[in-house]
C-alpha cells in the first residue's frame, strides 16, 4: 500500500523569505541637525581703540614784570627829617635816661611798622615833637597850621597808614586843626647818608642817627637799615616797612 502525504497548510522556508515585511527606519536613516552657516563677514570692523590725543604745547613761560623803586637822594632828604624824630621815639626814647617812654617797645633791633606792631604811643611822642619843633615844613601850612588832613596824610606817606586822630587826643582840635604851641630848647636829630641798595619794589637805605645838643654838639646814636616799599599813594613814592639797628651808637645821659 503507497502512503501519499498531503499539505496541511504549512508555508515552505521559500515562501517566508519572501513575505512582506513591516517598513521600519533604521537610525542611520535619521536626519541629523545640521547648524546655520556663519554668514560671510563683507564689512570691515569698527576701529574702537581710543584715539591718542595730541600733545598740548607747553606755553611759552612769560617773565614777570617786577617795577624796580624810585628811590633818590632828594626822596631820602625829603624823608629824613620825620625819620630821624622816629627812630629817636622807636630806640632812644625807650632807653634810660628817657623814662616816659620806656618799655612801650621791646628791645629788638628790628621793628616792624605796621599798625599792628606800633604802639599809639610811639606815634604821639613822634608826631607831637614834630608839630611843636615844627621840624618839618611838610606838616604845616604858610601859616604854621596843622591841619587834621595833612598830619593823616603825612603820616599815611610815611609809614603807609594813619589813624583818626595821629595825636590820640594828646592836642586840642579847633576846626579840624591841632592847636600847637611851638617850643625849643630840646636836641636836634638828623639822618646821615651812607648808602642804599634796591631789591625790586623794596630798597634799603643804611644812615646814620645824629643827636644834636647845642652844649654838647653831634651824638652818634648808631646806623640804621630802613627798608621802604614802594607806595604810589606815598608823597615820598615809598613808605617805610621795617628798621634794623645794625650798628650801636654812643649812649650818653644828657642830664649830666
Amino acid at each position: 500500500m503507497t502512503l501519499s502525504l498531503t499539505s496541511c497548510g504549512t508555508t515552505s522556508a521559500k515562501e517566508a523569505s519572501t513575505a512582506e515585511v513591516p517598513n521600519t527606519i533604521s537610525v542611520k536613516d535619521t536626519l541629523s541637525p545640521t547648524s546655520s552657516p556663519t554668514p560671510e563677514v563683507t564689512e570691515e570692523p569698527e576701529n574702537t581703540a581710543t584715539p591718542t590725543p595730541s600733545p598740548t604745547p607747553t606755553p611759552e613761560p612769560t617773565e614777570e614784570v617786577v617795577e624796580t623803586v624810585n628811590f633818590t637822594q632828594d626822596t631820602f632828604d625829603q624823608m629824613s627829617k620825620g625819620l630821624s624824630y622816629l627812630l629817636y621815639n622807636v630806640y632812644v626814647n625807650r632807653e634810660p635816661p628817657y623814662a616816659s617812654g620806656a618799655g612801650f617797645l621791646t628791645d629788638a633791633d628790628e621793628v616792624y611798622f605796621d599798625r599792628n606792631s606800633l604802639p599809639e604811643d610811639v606815634i604821639m611822642n613822634w608826631m607831637q615833637s614834630m608839630i611843636i619843633g615844627l621840624h618839618d615844613s611838610l606838616l604845616y601850612d604858610e601859616n604854621h597850621n596843622f591841619s587834621v588832613t595833612t598830619v593823616q596824610n603825612y603820616m599815611a606817606s610815611m609809614i603807609g597808614w594813619n589813624s583818626e586822630d595821629p595825636l590820640y587826643g594828646r592836642m586840642q582840635q579847633n576846626n579840624g586843626y591841632y592847636q600847637a604851641v611851638q617850643a625849643s630848647g630840646a636836641p636836634g636829630w638828623a639822618l646821615r647818608y651812607i648808602s642804599q641798595e634796591s631789591d625790586g619794589e623794596n630798597v634799603t637805605v643804611t644812615a646814620q642817627l645824629i643827636q644834636d645838643y647845642v652844649v654838647y654838639g653831634e651824638v652818634d646814636r648808631g646806623d640804621f637799615a630802613m627798608t621802604f616799599q614802594a607806595d604810589e599813594n606815598s608823597m615820598f613814592g615809598v613808605h617805610l616797612v621795617k628798621v634794623q639797628r645794625v650798628r650801636e651808637g654812643e649812649t650818653m645821659d644828657p642830664s649830666k
